[in-house]
């Protein structure tokens, strides 16, 4: 009886041994297999991570001629090509309104209006009215109505020539910006007979401005 007892003993326990290398042989490819998702999940994420940062560092250019010079513009990131387009269109428009060679630019239209008041964009009123502010606090150092005298000097056309001493006493005598006279109410700008101006001094700064305030990247 005894021998036959620690036979089954033996046996059960033999038994036991084999059901535990049974149950670890069948746990452990489960686990490896888990492990594996894991390890591919991660190695997915760190690649669409490098890609992401491989995109924010990507740069893309757009050059644009306006307002007399050629304008280059990058930006970085995913949508920096439709940010770029936005604002080559807005500066190429703005190049349109105020332009002082465009037949259709209100700044030529407030030129050859010979003293009469000209319906203007809120853009065209809003620049007026800062460079006139600006140049009352610079004391004149800054004035728009100079047109006439770049004009006489060839700037514009690039016909250049130097002139006359009464030429230029001239022209000054139409030089003066606190002369123009804006009305909000009306949306209308009134430049003096004889009076021409220009804004090719503030329209690049406000056309970098414009670019940085409303265009989302």
């Amino acid at each position: 009886m005894k021998h036959w007892f620690t036979l089954a003993l033996t046996v059960c326990l033999a038994l036991g041994l084999a059901g535990c290398a049974s149950d670890s042989a069948s746990t452990a490819p489960a686990t490896s297999a888990l492990e594996t998702a894991e390890g591919e999940s991660e190695s997915s994420a760190a690649a669409e991570t490098a890609s992401a940062e491989i995109a924010e560092d990507e740069a893309f250019t757009v050059q644009v001629f306006a307002m007399d010079t050629y304008i280059d513009l990058t930006a970085y990131g995913p949508n920096a090509e439709a940010a770029l387009n936005e604002i080559a269109d807005e500066i190429e428009n703005l190049d349109a309104l105020l332009s002082v060679t465009d037949e259709n630019s209100e700044i030529y239209a407030l030129n050859h209006a010979e003293g009469q008041a000209v319906s203007v964009s809120g853009t065209t009123l809003s620049l007026i009215a800062f460079t006139q502010s600006f140049s009352a606090q610079c004391g004149g150092a800054l004035d728009i109505s100079v047109y006439p005298l770049a004009l006489a000097w060839g700037f514009t056309t690039e016909d250049y020539t130097v002139p006359s001493d009464e030429e230029i006493s001239a022209l000054l005598a139409n030089v003066d910006e606190s002369l123009i006279v804006l009305d909000e109410n009306a949306g209308t700008v009134t430049l003096p007979a004889g009076m021409e101006i220009d804004l090719g001094a503030v329209a690049k700064g406000y056309a970098c401005d414009l670019a940085g305030e409303n265009t989302p990247f």
